[in-house]
């Protein structure tokens, strides 16, 4: 019973990421992912892993190429965001 309430409320997130993704004003797009983002702490659910990478975690602006700086460097993928000037670093699989 717990686990299908889990993939619920997942599921409800998962349905909350596609309609941010589909936002055109920027502002009412960081307020749906930060709200999205309480939500999923609320259920102590994490993020899908297809969403992680696709928003900043400090300043939750939804990346494009005109807001973010990708480098590729030693085997490391850095990501910063030109909004609030976080680097986010990550392994390269």
């Amino acid at each position: 019973m717990r686990k299908q309430i889990s993939a619920e409320k997942s599921r409800k997130i998962d349905n909350l990421f596609i309609k941010a993704e589909k936002e055109k004003n920027i502002e009412k797009k960081r307020k749906m992912i930060r709200d999205t983002r309480k939500s999923a702490k609320r259920n102590n659910l994490s993020i899908p892993k297809k969403w992680r990478d696709c928003f900043c975690r400090n300043c939750n602006t939804w990346f494009n190429g005109k807001n973010q700086r990708i480098r590729v460097s030693n085997e490391k993928i850095s990501k910063k965001c030109l909004n609030c000037g976080r680097i986010y670093r990550r392994k390269l699989k």
